[in-house]
């Protein structure tokens, strides 16, 4: 699991590294044409993070009922102190440098303004975003405040998993469908919630098991390379196809789907990838990451424009990746141990309440879930052993719900 958020917040690290530095690069050469791929596809890192959230946040709600207010109140408590203090900077930044400054208009305005990115509304609705990253969370919390409702509404919990996954795939197509002809529109992205629910019904029940081979591995990361040269090709080659932008996003998600299940379920290249050191501590600072690498990468291209670095240069380029990415790492460290770990994902006194990192040091198996939006409602989400016993595998596969004292 932290793998594939280290992944994820490694595209999109692609997409503001192209923005600021590699896109001064010859059209025409090589370097610039990696890059770009990069950077468009770079995109994809966030339904990426949409797909694990679905499977984290559907398979902590459907194993057990959770009240409303308390859920809420917990998403709340992970979500908010890492955000709180970006924003915070964003806003002095702001003060400090007015031509940066994105907040504009009366006092009224202007506070309004404020707090519509304060309650994370920039994304769904059309608000420019003053943390440019954070148009996203919107798209989480409205998942987070409609999953339950649905579950409970629809008293899914007492439905049969066929029935669950047949309703969940019929609504994947029904809104891939509707995808193929329409414009661009942010809001479609929530497909790939339904992606991650569909992954963890597949996942938790043990189907498709007769899947698990490495013609079968080969095949889903050879689809998701595809599904990234269709969604480049789309949105850049043939920008005016027929074939809506958003189509290449739902055949993506079905390709996540597949790349996603054998990374949990299949002893294989992907799963000894997914497993290096340093990834998964990407992925479980994967949230800071998210919300501070972008600022960094522009405060270190100040520092090459005040040096006049030409960032035309190849060599200058390859120069800002290795510092760029350097300098993202320290200081998303620093906000991971500073602030998200310690006020989001602090310990609990009891047993039955400890956070994930406690709980996952009692079993000794290591899964933080330290996500930007991804880490469920404090669940202790186990990768699947891969064991040729399909029964055994799902028994392995536990989402104890975490709660607080009080």
């Amino acid at each position: 699991m932290e793998g594939l958020r280290g992944l994820a917040v490694l595209l999109v690290f692609f997409v503001h590294f192209y923005a600021l530095f590699a896109h001064n690069l010859r059209g025409g050469s090589w370097l610039h044409g990696v890059f770009h791929f990069l950077g468009v596809i770079g995109n994809t890192g966030v339904d990426l993070f949409f797909v694990m959230s679905g499977y984290l946040i559907y398979g902590a709600l459907i194993r057990r009922e959770v009240g409303y207010g308390k859920f809420t109140r917990r998403r709340v408590e992970r979500i908010y102190p890492t955000f709180l203090v970006v924003f915070v900077i964003y806003l002095t930044l702001s003060a400090l440098f007015p031509a940066e400054n994105k907040i504009h208009g009366s006092f009224l305005t202007a506070g309004l303004y404020v707090l519509a990115n304060l309650f994370l509304l920039p994304g769904i609705l059309a608000i420019k975003p003053i943390v440019t990253v954070a148009w996203s969370l919107s798209y989480e919390f409205l998942f987070y405040l409609t999953i339950p409702l649905l579950i409970d509404a629809a008293r899914m919990r007492r439905w049969k998993c066929e029935y669950r996954l047949a309703a969940f795939v019929f609504l994947w197509v029904l809104i891939g469908v509707m995808l193929l002809m329409q414009a661009n529109d942010n809001r479609s992205r929530m497909i790939a919630f339904v992606v991650g629910i569909i992954l963890f019904e597949v996942v938790n029940e043990s189907k498709c098991g007769w899947l698990l081979h490495r013609v079968g591995e080969f095949c889903a990361i050879a689809g998701v390379l595809a599904a990234w040269w269709f969604y480049y090709h789309i949105r850049v080659v043939r920008s005016h196809s027929l074939v809506g932008p958003l189509f290449s996003l739902c055949l993506l998600s079905a390709a996540f789907f597949f790349f996603s299940f054998y990374s949990f379920q299949f002893d294989g290249p992907l799963q000894t990838v997914f497993s290096w050191a340093p990834i998964r501590y990407l992925g479980n600072m994967s949230y800071s990451y998210y919300l501070i690498h972008g600022l960094t990468l522009e405060g270190l291209a100040i520092v090459f424009v005040a040096l006049r670095l030409p960032t035309s240069s190849p060599y200058i380029v390859l120069l800002a990746l290795l510092v760029g990415f350097a300098a993202t790492w320290v200081t998303s460290s620093a906000l991971f141990f500073l602030v998200e770990r310690k006020y989001s994902l602090k310990p609990r006194k009891s047993m039955e309440s400890r956070s994930v990192p406690e709980a996952l040091a009692s079993s000794n198996r290591e899964t933080a879930e330290s996500n930007l939006v991804q880490d469920s409602v404090q669940v202790n989400l186990l990768p699947l052993q891969r064991e040729a016993n399909a029964n055994d595998s799902a028994n392995k596969f536990v989402f104890p719900l975490k709660k607080r004292n009080g």
